[in-house]
């Protein structure tokens, strides 16, 4: 495995372990992921990343071990603090249904004291890197495609220009079309934070995104790795049965 210090990596989980009732689901996780690099956490359904994602955003906390996020361990009484330098998107987008576009994407700046003229700037700007048009900006989210909704949540996550995104399975609702046309615009996410981790269980999709591979079953790390070492060379026949849609 890779060996990153934690001055090097974004998040680092240090014997992390959690359970749900009896059923541990995280069984002493110590992983680094390295900085400005779009990780993906992929496996089946049950193995754990989402909820080491949540973890890492201090929705969750873990039973034993440690986490440190962007170089600092998780302060639990003072949660805002570690959010306003992450953004976070979920499948579906999350947004809020009685608010309008501009107002998703500018809830959290304006709670920041942010001005109204700083505000439209910064969503025109985001606009402009997802290739939104300016007429959406009063609608509702009921109002817009799948896609459009995605966009406008990858816009909401970054509008604070977080060193940190999380993404929890965000393009997994959406159409192929609309999925592969998100994809397309990716390198403008990219380039809007220094450091992503994409949870999804889609192996084609963590291949064309990520530079680095977190393979997890049942709560355990199989391997890891730069996309290119851990397809050339898989662990175990595990590894390798994901890889067995690319062939």
């Amino acid at each position: 495995m890779r060996e990153t210090s934690t001055s090097e990596s974004c998040i680092q989980f240090s014997g992390v372990t959690k359970s749900w009732g009896e059923t541990e689901v995280l069984h002493g996780i110590d992983l680094a992921l390295p900085s400005e690099t779009v990780t993906a956490l992929v496996g089946e359904s049950g193995s754990g990343k989402s909820t080491l994602l949540q973890i890492a955003n201090g929705l969750l906390r873990p039973d034993r071990g440690e986490v440190s996020v962007l170089g600092s361990p998780i302060d639990y009484h003072n949660l805002p603090e570690l959010r306003r330098r992450m953004g976070f998107a979920v499948q579906g987008g999350g947004l809020f249904p009685h608010m309008t576009v501009f107002d998703n994407i500018s809830l959290v700046a304006r709670l920041e004291g942010w001005s109204e003229a700083k505000l439209s700037e910064r969503v025109e700007e985001l606009f402009a890197l997802f290739s939104l048009q300016g007429e959406l900006a009063d609608r509702y989210p009921h109002e817009l495609s799948g896609g459009q909704q995605q966009r406008v949540s990858l816009s909401r996550s970054i509008m604070l220009a977080p060193a940190l995104l999380l993404l929890d399975e965000p393009f997994s609702a959406l159409d192929p079309i609309t999925r592969a046309s998100i994809h397309e615009d990716f390198n403008a996410l990219r380039s809007a934070t220094n450091s992503t981790v994409l949870v999804t269980h889609d192996m084609a999709e963590a291949v064309r995104l990520a530079d680095y591979l977190v393979v997890l079953r049942e709560g355990r790390v199989m391997q890891e790795g730069d996309v290119g070492s851990v397809r050339s060379a898989p662990t175990d026949e595990y590894v390798s049965h994901l890889f067995e849609v690319l062939a």
